[in-house]
């Protein structure tokens, strides 16, 4: 076999096990938005307690979430007596428009002559609504929304191969596209957890920090990475802004420019149409464009010019909200750019009218008006040096 047919045969094995991959856990296992040091649970058979990762991916209409475990959870055990039990609760945590959410499976293990034997009852697969404390990362309860498993829009599964728990969930039971049908959101604030939920129940405050078996080395105010999910439909209308220095100084009647950058972050080319909001009417706030298309992954950049009264008060300062509205594909109205962007202009007052010119013209105007009086002095330093200079030769 040459070179060249050995390089073709490479490429073409690389791409199918790439693609079988994808289609096995169909995340980003490789860049997990949640990842912690497997290890906190050294022992084998207590493996199913330790986190190695949390991530998420999406299909059109549903969020699939992801958490692989550092061990398998042991082997079934059908018990015919009674026997005490302890359930653990595994769960993905993120929020939605400021709103928190988890997803949580449940698995009940039993404890015989120091073997650990999974139960031999379904596992409880949940979507719950979360409450925080404020300014803490401890929850206040966990309120179940529904049982993925029972709902007709949600399913969930375990990879015993890859050790993976995975949910799926309705984008439209997490807040996404509910309001603004395509807009996509960011889940934000992403963690995970372990807890004996025996010993520290889901309706009960609970405490990452002292309560959790494992907590990926994230939580609430130390999250891991945010994850964009589209609108229903895969469309995401998302225009990003920023500014080349969202602060600048200038005086009365003098404008001064600011320059704005659109970027389309989003899965189409968009019609956006800005609008500057402000609050006073003796300023001028002008843009170089209004209505702009930007293809999908691309960005323009736009001028902003503001321009206070010449008469400003001194120190005056003004704040100018960049607004916008993406113009839908279908043609059946707008949404929001989310955030808008906010420019900030100082004006300073002109000097007074007399002293306008700056110093050196006031400095000319003095002279011109005493030059009688320079003449004199100069006059009298020069007959002072002839003076000197006789009494020097003598």
């Amino acid at each position: 076999m040459n070179v060249r047919k050995f390089l073709v045969l490479l490429t073409i094995l690389l791409f199918i096990s790439n693609f079988t991959f994808g289609l096995a856990l169909a995340g980003d296992q490789n860049y997990p938005e949640v990842d912690d040091d497997t290890g906190e649970t050294p022992e084998p058979q207590r493996q199913f307690r330790d986190i190695d990762a949390a991530w998420f991916s999406e299909s059109n209409d549903t969020i699939d979430v992801y958490m692989k475990l550092a061990g398998p959870p042991p082997s079934l055990y059908e018990f015919t007596q009674n026997i005490d039990t302890t359930t653990f609760d595994y769960e993905v945590y993120f929020d939605v428009e400021g709103v928190g959410y988890a997803v949580s499976v449940s698995i009940q293990y039993a404890f015989v002559a120091g073997t650990i034997y999974t139960f031999d009852v379904p596992w409880v697969w949940e979507l719950r609504e979360i409450n925080y404390a404020m300014n803490t990362d401890i929850i206040q309860s966990e309120t179940v929304r529904y049982n993925i498993i029972d709902d007709e829009n949600s399913d969930a599964e375990y990879d015993p191969e890859g050790v993976i728990l995975m949910w799926e969930v309705y984008k439209e039971d997490v807040g996404v596209g509910l309001q603004l049908e395509g807009r996509g959101q960011e889940l934000v604030n992403t963690w995970a957890a372990v807890w004996d939920a025996t010993e520290n129940p889901a309706d009960a405050q609970r405490d990452p920090s002292t309560q959790a078996w494992d907590y990926a080395h994230t939580h609430y105010s130390n999250p891991g990475l945010d994850y964009r999910v589209t609108g229903f439909g895969g469309v995401d209308y998302n225009i990003v802004l920023s500014v080349d220095g969202a602060e600048k100084v200038t005086f009365g009647g003098t404008p001064v420019e600011f320059l704005v950058h659109a970027n389309n972050e989003g899965t189409e080319s968009f019609t956006v149409g800005f609008f500057p909001q402000y609050s006073d009417e003796s300023w001028s706030v002008v843009l170089s464009e209004y209505n702009i298309t930007i293809a999908q992954g691309t960005g323009k950049t736009i001028t902003v010019t503001v321009t206070p009264p010449k008469d400003v008060e001194n120190g005056t300062v003004l704040i100018v909200r960049i607004e916008g509205n993406i113009h839908m594909i279908d043609g059946n109205g707008t949404v929001p750019v989310q955030p808008p962007l906010t420019l900030r202009t100082v004006a300073l007052s002109l000097p007074d009218e007399e002293n306008e010119g700056g110093w050196l013209e006031d400095l000319v105007e003095m002279l011109k008006q005493n030059l009688a009086i320079i003449a004199a002095v100069i006059g009298v330093i020069v007959v002072a040096i002839i003076i000197l200079i006789v009494l020097l030769k003598k």
